[in-house]
């Protein structure tokens, strides 16, 4: 939790703000974009995974624990 409890906040905090001022109609319009930068985290942290075991070398370090 040590690692989640920052972005989880953001998270939560910009859930908020969107739902406030938008409403559902600008929630549901963005949550694609959202959805988006989550599959794309998890695509940069496997291609790196991928490149160090395919070269054999120390890359980024998706999940430090």
């Amino acid at each position: 939790m040590g690692l989640l409890w920052g972005p989880l906040m953001i998270a939560w905090v910009t859930k908020l703000l969107v739902l406030r001022w938008g409403g559902l109609r600008l929630y549901r319009k963005g949550l694609p974009l959202f959805v988006g930068l989550i599959i794309g985290e998890c695509i940069a942290g496997a291609l790196w995974s991928l490149i160090g075991v395919g070269f054999q070398m120390k890359t980024y370090v998706f999940w430090p624990y």
